[in-house]
């Protein structure tokens, strides 16, 4: 059902670009709210039958559609809240893998709108520095840092070079 319902609003948003172009709070919330992550989203909606859960949002289903979301989610605080709360939702690897590139996409693709400093993606960031070393992304951790403390985050400032 969730696939169904993201490809729906990015068709949307590609047949009415000139509305979702814009940073409004409407085009915030609609665009960040299209990731399952409120609380229990991962784990079963109860069978009403009584014969168990029912597993209704799959987040590496969910994780194939990130990167056409992108574009739409870039530069938008609201998004990139969405999509921190989306990336716990994967195994570590993958939020090592391909939450670092799709933190950058959202939070530097657009010079007009960076998100250079956020609390949630920060301690996020600080929570992964040893996932990354560990996995040999540690190169690719501190070149996201050291892009997001150019552009004025002080918070990461510590672990730049």
């Amino acid at each position: 059902m969730w696939p169904a319902v993201i490809t729906h609003v990015l068709d949307q948003a590609e047949l009415h670009r000139g509305v979702f172009d814009t940073h409004e709070t409407f085009n915030d919330y609609a665009l960040s709210h299209i990731l399952p992550n409120f609380d229990g989203t991962p784990e079963g909606i109860h069978n009403e039958l009584g014969r168990g859960n029912v597993r209704w949002v799959n987040a590496q289903e969910i994780a194939e559609f990130i990167p056409r979301w992108l574009p739409w989610a870039a530069g938008r605080s609201a998004c990139l809240l969405e999509l921190i709360r989306f990336l716990r939702q994967l195994p570590v690897e993958r939020q090592i893998t391909d939450g670092l590139e799709w933190i950058a996409d959202l939070c530097m693709s657009n010079p007009d709108w960076n998100l250079a400093t956020y609390a949630p993606m920060d301690e996020w960031l600080v929570e992964m520095k040893p996932e990354a070393d560990a996995r040999g992304a540690g190169t690719q951790w501190l070149d996201l840092v050291d892009r997001l403390v150019y552009a004025g985050n002080r918070t990461l400032a510590p672990f730049s070079r």
